[in-house]
C-alpha cells in the first residue's frame, strides 16, 4: 500500500514547478564536472556509489542493481562462498537426506501507518483509502498476526530454486 503512495507523491512532485527547478538545480551541479574518482560505501541496505569531483566536492547515488535485494538475486553464489569463508565450521559436508525442498507461504497480516489531517476519523480514513493529497505513508509497519496454517500455500521447489535451496543450504 505505501508504494502507491510514494509514486503518487513522485509524480506529483516531478510535474510540479518547484520539483521541476530542485532537479534542474542537481543537473545544473552535474553538467560538465569532471568525476577524478569513484568509491563505494556499505550503507546496510544498499551499496552507495560517490562520485568525487576536481573541485573536492562529492555526489553520492543509489542505484537500484546495488540494492541488497538485486545483490542477493543476482550474485547468491559469490555470497554463498564468501559466507563459508567467514563460518567455515557451517559449510555442509554433502547433502546425506533425501528429503525434497519446499517453499511455505505463511499468510501474516501487517498494520501500515499512515499520517493525514483531516476534520475527523471518518474522513481521515476516506482520505487515506484514496491516497489523497497530504496523505504521507510514515514507513512504519507492524506485525499483527499469523494467519492459520490452512491458510498457507506450498509447493515443492523446482530444481534451480534459489529460495529453497539457500533455506536448505542454512540447515544444514
Amino acid at each position: 500500500m505505501g508504494d502507491v503512495c510514494d509514486t503518487n507523491d513522485i509524480e506529483r512532485f516531478l510535474r510540479s514547478q518547484k520539483g521541476q527547478a530542485h532537479l534542474e538545480e542537481i543537473r545544473k551541479m552535474l553538467l560538465g564536472r569532471t568525476i577524478t574518482d569513484v568509491t563505494f560505501s556499505n550503507e546496510v541496505h544498499v551499496i552507495a556509489t560517490t562520485l568525487h569531483f576536481d573541485d573536492g566536492e562529492n555526489f553520492v547515488l543509489f542505484q537500484p542493481s546495488l540494492e541488497v535485494e538485486a545483490i542477493r538475486e543476482q550474485f547468491e553464489d559469490v555470497l554463498e562462498q564468501e559466507y563459508y569463508e567467514d563460518y567455515p565450521e557451517r559449510k555442509p559436508e554433502g547433502d546425506e537426506t533425501m528429503d525434497k525442498n519446499y517453499n511455505v507461504g505463511v499468510r501474516e497480516v501487517h498494520v501500515r501507518m499512515y499520517s493525514v489531517k483531516a476534520p475527523d476519523e471518518e474522513r481521515a480514513k476516506e482520505l487515506v483509502r484514496q491516497r489523497g493529497v497530504g496523505v504521507v505513508d510514515t514507513g512504519q509497519e507492524e506485525y499483527s498476526h499469523e494467519l492459520g496454517s490452512d491458510t498457507w500455500s506450498v509447493e515443492e521447489a523446482k530444481h534451480g530454486d534459489k529460495q529453497a535451496e539457500h533455506t536448505a543450504n542454512q540447515e544444514t
